[in-house]
């Protein structure tokens, strides 16, 4: 009984998911990241629209090198001068639709996620719950996605021919 109130109350909190694909992959993160923290007792974090220049500039910055590299010195140039922060970086292959799955995976819906991609019918909600999974199963990446000190964010990408690459900021 204790779930099902508290599964009711997590759609009530945070709505029902909706797949739609004109739903921006940031706004489906958002719900996917706090749901996520609100199971494990944290606060939700916000989209913060005034560090979206900055997200923006890293998320272009690891197409050439993709690594944390410049991380804290660009944080100092954007002036966001926060106590606590942290990036997430992810690669995603941006896989031509040839309708033929692929990929199999050792997490599952990673692999599934994948797969739709390969068929061409993923959608913005399935790339958001991608970089969430991959982050999640990575203990380094979920420990920013679960800073109790966090709570504010931007998550931008940049595609390329061959991938799509995701920079998540999160700060305090």
């Amino acid at each position: 009984m204790k779930k099902v109130v508290i599964l009711l109350f997590s759609f009530l909190l945070f709505g029902f998911k909706n797949p739609n694909n004109d739903t921006p992959i940031i706004i489906h993160f958002e719900q996917i990241l706090n749901e996520y923290r609100y199971s494990n007792g944290l606060n939700r974090i916000v989209i913060d629209e005034s560090i979206k220049e900055f997200t923006d500039y890293r998320s272009k910055s690891i197409v050439e090198d993709y690594s944390h590299n410049g991380f804290k010195e660009n944080l100092q140039y954007y002036n966001l001068n926060a106590k606590s922060a942290g990036e997430n970086i992810a690669m995603v292959r941006n896989i031509p639709k040839n309708n033929k799955p692929y990929w199999s995976s050792d997490i599952k819906e990673i692999g599934d996620i994948l797969n739709k991609m390969a068929m061409g019918t993923s959608t913005n909600y399935d790339i958001a719950l991608y970089c969430f999974l991959k982050w999640k199963h990575s203990t380094s990446h979920n420990e920013l996605l679960l800073n109790p000190k966090i709570k504010r964010f931007h998550l931008s990408y940049e595609k390329s021919e061959t991938f799509y690459y995701f920079c998540f900021i999160g700060l305090d």
